[in-house]
């Protein structure tokens, strides 16, 4: 039987705008083979982050009145405010007042922009992710779960914010980790049939 790395092999501390990648034998329905862009990490007061490959059953069109275009996919944030709708870009000159996270990666902004953008065809699904709802954690909560081994950190790839979804994303995120991550791969969704 292999035996499963320890989160202390991981090759980044807990910290805003890194990844945070499901243990394989998580099963918390949310969060299972999950990876999240943490985008506020304050450990006196919580985190919040955005799970990156699981695609809500809706489209951006269905949410938002003013879209008509029909080929938005909205990702499911997280169970948290599953009423809120957020998004991350790569378009700082076409989307206004978005909160700088790296080079031309921005968080939020201008709505009426973005509404604007899209419906002039100015904007690509690959440019501009949504989210709906987040995932939140309080005061301590995360880095227990960072003790409990429950999550992985990995550095913050835009290509991988973007370019890769599904469970696609969460493979790709852990073969990032180095060679000494690479059994998790194979470990199997129920841990019962390891």
């Amino acid at each position: 039987m292999n035996q499963k790395p320890t989160n202390m092999d991981a090759p980044i501390p807990l910290q805003d705008h890194c990844l945070l990648v499901a243990d394989p034998f998580l099963q918390d329905d949310h969060f299972t083979r999950t990876v999240i862009f943490l985008l506020s990490h304050v450990e006196q007061a919580g985190s919040f982050g955005l799970i990156l490959n699981r695609p809500s059953p809706y489209r951006l069109h269905e949410l938002v009145d003013r879209i008509t275009r029909n080929d938005i996919v909205v990702m499911e944030g997280g169970p948290v405010g599953s009423d809120t709708l957020h998004f991350i870009h790569r378009c700082p000159t076409l989307i206004p007042d978005g909160q700088a996270i790296s080079g031309n990666l921005f968080w939020g902004g201008d709505f009426e922009a973005v509404q604007t953008t899209l419906e002039k065809n100015q904007l690509s699904p690959t440019d501009i992710r949504f989210f709906l709802g987040y995932s939140g954690w309080g005061a301590g909560q995360l880095l227990r779960e960072m003790e409990e081994k429950t999550w992985l950190t990995a550095s913050l790839q835009e290509s991988l914010l973007f370019d890769v979804s599904g469970d696609v994303l969460w493979k790709e995120t852990v073969r990032t980790l180095g060679p000494a991550f690479r059994d998790l791969l194979h470990y199997p969704l129920d841990p019962q049939l390891n």
